[in-house]
């Protein structure tokens, strides 16, 4: 084997094991055991814990979830790992490979046997949130008997749930497809593949195994709602498998669907160039949500236009 390829086989051989890249592991203040779990995956250029983040987990925690905090920004402080110690029974901090699907592999593997879980949700800090009480959304899912469930799907590359909250169902986490899906999940990755193996492949490995999937939020509800929208802003997207509810027809999720997200990246990059990104303040009024506007801005400020 030649030099090059032999760096590159040890390279993935390395990244393989998570335990390899951990810098820092801390105890936190909430109790572990529980029944129900959730490993939270966050990255911070800057080596931030943003508020916004620190309420998603206490949020998290308070609907009686275990959080298992796993953060990808080497450069965290004590200061800043102690915004969220109350809220988890661990925070990892590990080296940035992977990104989220490494994270939630790494937590995984400190909550213990998946298979004495009833529920395991993963959830990140892409969106603010969340924006509403969770519980009717727990309730409403859990009544429909499903396997695996997020709350929005898309068509993109094949139908997948969204991988920026997705929960597991006590069924799946007892499947072996569950352990095998983790247990294939790498680090050396580029971000392209780990969408195409890890959110899509999640879900179409799923259904291959007769799992039980869905969202919350009905697409098809949305695309109608969309071409009945006067003024929507993307049309020629509307039936399109690209057409990502979260970024295109965000507006409409939070004030007609009882949404209780928004995607980070809309107000502060807003790469789709939307005109409506200027009244985000108002529609959370209108949408009835129950959060604090200061904490998106106050994030918004650190990613000036």
């Amino acid at each position: 084997m030649r030099l090059g390829a032999l760096v590159r086989h040890l390279r993935v051989r390395l990244l393989r094991d998570p335990e390899r890249l951990i810098l820092s592991e801390h105890a936190g203040q909430a109790p572990s055991g529980g029944e129900r779990a959730c490993v939270f995956a966050h990255f911070d250029p800057a080596g931030r814990i943003e508020d916004y983040v620190v309420l998603h987990v206490r949020k998290l925690a308070e609907l009686g979830l275990e959080v298992v905090f796993v953060s990808s920004a080497d450069g965290l402080s004590g200061a800043e790992i102690a915004k969220v110690l109350p809220h988890c029974s661990r925070v990892v901090v590990r080296q940035n490979f992977g990104l989220d699907f490494g994270s939630w592999k790494t937590g995984i593997a400190r909550i213990g046997d998946p298979g004495r879980l009833r529920q395991l949700v993963l959830a990140n800090d892409s969106v603010f949130g969340p924006l509403r009480d969770l519980r009717p959304i727990f309730a409403q899912m859990e009544a429909r008997k499903l396997d695996l469930w997020g709350l929005t799907e898309s068509l993109e590359l094949g139908r997948h749930l969204q991988s920026y909250f997705l929960v597991f169902e006590q069924g799946a986490l007892a499947s072996p497809y569950f352990r095998e899906f983790w247990g294939g999940v790498g680090f050396h990755l580029r971000k392209s593949s780990i969408i195409r193996r890890g959110e899509v492949g999640l879900s179409q490995g799923a259904l291959r195994r007769g799992w039980k999937i869905g969202a919350f939020i009905d697409g098809v509800a949305v695309r109608d709602a969309a071409r009945r929208e006067p003024g929507f802003e993307y049309p020629d997207r509307i039936d399109t498998p690209g057409f990502n509810l979260t970024l295109f027809a965000w507006d409409l999720l939070i004030r007609d669907f009882g949404f209780p997200c928004l995607k980070t990246e809309i107000l502060r990059q807003n790469r789709f160039r939307s005109g409506r990104v200027a009244g985000w303040r108002e529609l959370l009024g209108r949408g009835g949500c129950d959060y604090d506007p200061e904490l998106i801005a106050q994030s918004r400020s650190r990613y000036p236009a």
